[in-house]
């Protein structure tokens, strides 16, 4: 049978073809058209068989990209120091190495129940490094000298320094929780700027200053006890005190600090054998609530001016000067809280506004002493001073007496807070 017709390339007339000619000539114009033929079908090589070595190899890479991709989900799901692989590469790191020991930047390293001695620093911990210590006992010159930006967790160990247990660079943060014990001869927590400290159960100890801080430190204490034979915390400007059930104790001073210092204690008691607290600046702002205590032989709370003091059923307490304080000085006591001191209840200079709400201010000799600009408002309390009840230059611009017994002189022309 002819094949299907073509088209003459010249006037586009059919052609139909017949046969196997390469060429035909067009009927109607004589133009003689080349046939294209279809091309010969290729024959297709088929896969080759693969040898036994490329099997052996293929099923090498496979298992070696398997096993990459493996450990690589696991690594994304477990990351270091908190599941069983990354405890396992944290331990490598101390069981299989001799102190010292460093953790490089971005590493996390786990010490884990050693008890070792030596001299030197025992560990170093760079930049943005996670070292924790459980259940150990480590004894140095320098337990752990920590970089910038560097966490140290421990728990359930026991760190003694000659120098120092820990010293922390700026941005860096200590946790110490389950009975730890930081202790040093001379410190036992030396911390850079902006460096923050947290103790649950623990304890920390040293001969001098047991914790020494720059600028912007934070404390965070919970059922915990920090004691100095000189100063239990010495801290610079910015400092920040929260603490529950905190015990803070100084041989002399219990705490040292500059400018803008703030504390929010709920119970627990900061004692010290001159002063519980001293700031050499102005800005302190303290809340004590829970029976929380302040207490001292002979200042129990020294600040510079603008005091701002809230005891909430809480107390002050000195052998001699309970407050001690400069200009633009608020206090306020509720709910039975509590300032008693053996010559002075409250010192203070221009500006004192001091409101009492079921509350006391005691003292062998003068319970508030203070020049002129007093602002007093007190109900259902009660203001007693052996020789003087208020000893102030002028008459108080505010004076509201609701409900409250006032033993003692009011002495309004009075020069100083000798007594006299």
């Amino acid at each position: 049978m002819p094949r299907p017709a073509k088209r003459c390339h010249h006037c586009g007339a059919p052609l139909t073809v017949e046969g196997g000619e390469p060429q035909i000539t067009c009927q109607y114009c004589g133009t003689t058209n080349e046939l294209e033929r279809p091309a010969a079908a290729r024959t297709q090589p088929g896969p080759a068989k693969p040898g036994r070595g490329q099997i052996v190899l293929a099923l090498a890479v496979a298992a070696a990209v398997a096993g990459v991709g493996a450990a690589s989900a696991l690594l994304r799901r477990s990351p270091v120091g908190s599941s069983s692989l990354g405890q396992s590469v944290a331990q490598a790191l101390s069981s299989t190495q001799q102190f010292p020991l460093n953790c490089g930047m971005n590493q996390e390293l786990l010490i884990a129940d050693r008890k070792f001695e030596g001299s030197g620093t025992l560990i170093t911990a760079d930049i943005n490094c996670k070292v924790r210590i459980k259940n150990s006992t480590l004894k140095a010159d320098v337990i752990l000298r920590a970089s910038n930006l560097a966490t140290i967790e421990l728990e359930n160990s026991t760190l003694i320094g000659k120098e120092a247990a820990v010293l922390l660079g700026m941005n860096s943060k200590l946790f110490a929780r389950g009975k730890s014990t930081l202790r040093g001869e001379e410190s036992a927590v030396q911390a850079g700027v902006n460096a923050e400290l947290t103790l649950d159960d623990s304890t920390v100890e040293a001969n001098e200053a047991a914790v020494r801080t720059e600028v912007n430190f934070k404390l965070h204490g919970n059922k915990s006890s920090i004691r100095g034979r000189e100063c239990a915390v010495r801290a610079g400007s910015n400092f920040e005190l929260t603490g529950r059930d905190l015990m803070v104790v100084g041989g002399r001073t219990a705490i040292e600090a500059e400018v803008n210092f703030k504390a929010d204690l709920r119970g627990g008691s900061i004692e010290g054998s001159e002063h519980a607290i001293r700031t050499k600046g102005p800005n302190a702002h303290l809340k004590l609530t829970r029976a929380a205590k302040i207490k001292a032989k002979e200042t129990a709370l020294g600040t510079g001016s603008n005091l701002h003091l809230e005891l909430d059923a809480s107390s002050i307490e000195a052998a001699e000067v309970a407050i001690e304080t400069d200009v633009n000085a608020e206090i306020s006591l509720l709910n039975k809280a509590r300032i008693h001191g053996g010559k002075l209840g409250v010192k203070a200079g221009l500006n004192l506004e001091l409101d009492l709400r079921g509350s006391s201010i005691e003292s062998q000799g003068i319970a508030v002493c203070a020049p002129f600009n007093i602002e007093i408002s007190a109900r259902d309390s009660t203001v007693s001073g052996s020789t003087d009840a208020f000893r102030f230059q002028r008459r108080p611009n505010e004076l509201e007496l609701v409900n409250t017994n006032v033993v003692g002189k009011q002495t309004f022309n009075g020069r100083g807070c000798s007594g006299q």
